[in-house]
């Protein structure tokens, strides 16, 4: 090798450990970590960036929260007509018989179609009811009539021919009906036993308004049937309340007669046996006395005590408020109405006419 090649190659050499030093010293100064120190910093990185998704994910929901908060106070200021719609149609169609009779009694009885119900307008339609039912039971009643008086058609029906259509009504063939032990009623159920005594009573009571006291007329067979419908029952009512209230027994109730002496008898007027003097008094005034002349007469009296008098309904209808209207704002809304669902479905504005029969 000459003397200028070892030169060169001891320049080269040098050169590059100087540029080995050149570039520890550059890392020094730049401040490069080696990757064990490196590692710890990136979990750390990525643990704060977590934390700040996981918090605003937080702040959303909360802020999603509060919004739903603020739609509840806003529903607590809507009219009770619209939260009464909006329940309606919550319902769905996946509801109880009992809620469905309710609710399709607020919307036949709701004259604006408004999802709430006035004392007018449950009055209106609960007189609609009693009217109903009363025309009702005068037409089943004929026709009834007709079927049962055959053995022979005579216009009167024997104990006989009531008793052979009970049995054939409740599947009892004609064998067992025409030689059966009336006594004994062997093959009856309990409460068929039951509602043959419970008629028989009835049927003795009703008979008793002609002379002839084993067969009743269509007239008696009404009374029999359907009290509440009949005027023969109607008429003998009037005359106990002239019995006991009549104190001069001019045919003609005073309004002291009528305030002074209320009947014995507490079924025939039970509201009025605890009623003020100025209740009775007023009651007289407004519902009994229709011409004013101070005197009620007969047929005032009839139409005072007829089930078809606008009181009654006017009546039901105050008691239904009274009851339900539970923020006293005048107006039943249909929670109001499922909150005394029994109370309801008791009422006459839905299936409460056996009760208007047991009254009369």
């Amino acid at each position: 090798m000459s003397v200028d090649d070892k030169f060169r190659w001891f320049i080269h050499t040098n050169s590059k450990q100087s540029d080995k030093r050149w570039l520890r010293k550059i890392n020094r100064s730049l401040g490069f970590p080696r990757f064990s120190h490196f590692f710890p910093f990136v979990l750390y990185i990525v643990f704060i960036f977590a934390m700040l998704v996981i918090t605003l994910r937080t702040l959303t929901i909360h802020k999603t929260g509060m919004y739903d908060d603020v739609d509840q106070k806003h529903r607590r200021y809507e009219s009770p007509k619209q939260l009464s719609s909006d329940f309606i149609k919550n319902l769905g169609t996946n509801r109880s018989a009992e809620t469905n009779l309710i609710v399709n009694a607020l919307k036949s009885a709701d004259s604006n179609n408004d999802d709430v119900l006035t004392t007018k307008e449950l009055a209106d339609y609960i007189s609609n009811k009693i009217a109903k039912h009363i025309r009702n039971a005068k037409q089943s009643n004929r026709k009834a009539f007709e079927i049962i008086d055959v053995n022979p058609a005579d216009g009167l029906l024997t104990w006989t021919e009531y008793h052979t259509y009970f049995l054939q009504k409740h599947g009892y063939k004609d064998e067992y009906i025409n030689n059966h032990n009336e006594k004994k009623h062997s093959m009856l159920t309990r409460k068929q036993k039951e509602a043959i005594m419970k008629d028989k009573a009835l049927w003795l009571e009703a008979a008793k308004y002609d002379n002839d006291v084993v067969t009743l007329s269509e007239n008696e067979f009404l009374l029999f049937k359907h009290p509440e419908a009949s005027d023969l029952r109607l008429s003998d009512t009037v005359d106990d309340l002239l019995k006991q209230l009549d104190l001069d027994g001019n045919d003609f109730l005073s309004v002291e007669e009528f305030i002074e002496a209320l009947p014995s008898d507490a079924n025939l007027m039970p509201r009025l046996a605890k009623a003020s003097v100025k209740e009775r008094r007023e009651e007289f005034v407004k519902f009994i006395d229709v011409n004013g002349n101070g005197h009620a007469s007969r047929d005032e009296l009839l139409q005072y005590i007829d089930p078809r008098n606008k009181r009654h309904a006017n009546q039901e209808a105050n008691n239904l408020f009274m009851v339900a209207d539970i923020n006293h704002d005048n107006i039943l809304t249909i929670q109001e109405m499922l909150s005394k669902s029994e109370i309801f479905l008791a009422s006459k504005m839905i299936s409460g006419f056996d009760s208007l029969h047991d009254e009369f």
